[in-house]
């Protein structure tokens, strides 16, 4: 099949349309959306880019706070986001690629949307991210629903896929990374806002190319053609997106989550595991004249804590208060392959191309890509922002404020930072403690007890080298 060289075709019309069930249903899954601060709301379809993500046609623009919830395997059926719904989904965070017009017939939005929990493989499967493109002689067809409503089935339907000339006749500003289709000419009795459902795939040669955006008017003339989102141009950023998430177990034995336990158990943030008998963590509400009791879960135990030493003492919990507690522990961990590890403490400020992450269990351990911004550079958002921190700036656009604090911040291996408690705005910069910065009283704290033969020689090597470590630190505050 070769794109139509014009749009509208004048021939005898069937009132036949050709919807055949397909085998690609496990690829598709449905969306319902809404925006925090009014009542919009969008139903559309999706498809299925891996166990964490979908892809969608759809546009967040600045300042928006959408949330999604995703239904796979049976589509049909509710897709409300009250109840308990089987297989379906809470967005962790929405990316679009590029903005354009909102709501603009010339342009057709690209949403990669992050999943809180993963998508269960075993009952559908993942669309991946082509390799090829589409020759314009390939047979296409539109994957998705056969209605609107929430009893809509998974259905192929023929297309049309137009040259970009005759697309562009019809929208002179049409996006670069869109293309048109439309119905084929024996079905011009029908319209293709009725006939393609939104968000539906274009399959190509049986390669996923581009997804359907919404009509083009009100009035939903069949006249228009159709404008989709291309995947061509878009697959690089797609990839980049996928890596700034990762859900190994890489850290995840290093960090420990901390509360109280007596008299009533309460969780406060995360910790990260410096020896046997230390964790690094965040403020944490202990008084040493009441009878509370702290806990650390490192995943295989809990170990308890009475001692909690801050390196200064805030008065509430705000990011202009310098918040890094050292909890000594009552028994120590043990170590083995696949269960709790240490972390490896940096002497300096990470370089520029390296790589860091934080860890976070809310609502499953993932390590996000974030990179660490200065001080001179966060006091520009952050104006109370304390003297000893930096900030770091995650790569892909999730709510900071759902960090617990004390989520280890690490660069390369090394633990470089520790994340504040702070009531961060969505998506704001967030403050962290650095570590080289305190490091001998770090050290110092660590060797008061429960210092291991391993720990020992790194303590006294550190030690040694902190004066120089300090004044290498300076010249390179001084370059920056």
């Amino acid at each position: 099949m070769t794109p139509r060289s014009t749009p509208i075709a004048t021939m005898r019309c069937s009132s036949v349309r050709r919807a055949l069930l397909t085998s690609r249903l496990l690829n598709t899954c449905r969306m319902y959306c809404h925006e925090k601060d009014c009542d919009r709301t969008l139903t559309n379809f999706g498809l299925i880019l891996s166990k964490d993500a979908v892809l969608a046609s759809q546009q967040v623009k600045k300042g928006e706070h959408w949330t999604c919830y995703v239904k796979y395997g049976d589509v049909e059926g509710s897709i409300s986001r009250s109840g308990n719904v089987p297989n379906m989904i809470k967005s962790r965070g929405i990316q679009t690629y590029r903005s354009g017009p909102f709501q603009s017939a010339s342009f057709t939005p690209l949403a990669y949307i992050l999943l809180e929990e993963e998508i269960k493989l075993n009952t559908t499967s993942a669309w991946p991210i082509p390799d090829t493109y589409y020759r314009n002689n390939s047979n296409c067809v539109v994957v998705g629903g056969d209605k609107p409503d929430q009893s809509s089935k998974i259905v192929e339907r023929e297309v049309e896929l137009l040259k970009r000339e005759d697309c562009e006749s019809a929208y002179p500003h049409l996006d670069t990374n869109n293309l048109c289709i439309t119905i084929p000419q024996e079905f011009c009795n029908f319209k293709h806002c009725e006939y393609y459902s939104h968000s539906a795939a274009l399959v190509c040669g049986g390669v996923f190319s581009a997804l359907v955006g919404e009509h083009t008017s009100a009035a939903c003339n069949s006249g228009e053609p159709r404008t989709c989102a291309d995947l061509s141009e878009a697959q690089m950023w797609i990839r980049e997106l996928q890596g700034t998430v990762s859900f190994n177990e890489d850290y995840k034995g290093a960090t420990v989550m901390v509360g109280l336990q007596k008299p009533h158990e309460k969780f406060y943030g995360l910790g990260a595991i410096i020896s046997k008998h230390k964790v690094l963590t965040t403020h944490v509400p202990f008084k040493h004249h009441t009878s509370e009791e702290g806990y650390v879960d490192y995943g295989y135990g809990r170990s308890s804590w009475l001692h909690a030493k801050p390196l200064t003492i805030p008065s509430i919990i705000h990011k202009t208060d310098l918040q890094l507690y050292m909890l000594s522990l009552e028994e120590g961990i043990p170590f083995f392959p696949g269960g709790a590890q240490t972390l490896r403490l940096a002497e300096g400020l990470p370089h520029q191309d390296d790589q860091c992450v934080v860890g976070t269990f809310k609502p499953r351990w993932m390590l996000l890509a974030v990179t660490i911004i200065d001080h001179n550079e966060c006091l520009k958002k952050i104006t109370n922002l304390h003297e000893d921190h930096l900030c770091i700036r995650h790569k892909f656009p999730v709510t900071f404020d759902e960090l617990e604090g004390g989520n280890p911040i690490i660069c390369e291996g090394l633990l470089t930072a520790i994340a504040i408690k702070c009531d961060c705005e969505r998506n704001e910069l967030h403050p962290a403690a650095p570590i080289y910065t305190f490091l001998p009283w770090i050290l110092t704290s660590i060797s008061e007890r429960g210092l291991s033969s391993s720990d020992q020689p790194k303590i006294i090597l550190l030690l040694l080298l902190i004066n120089a470590g300090v004044i290498y630190v300076n010249i390179f505050l001084g370059k920056n």
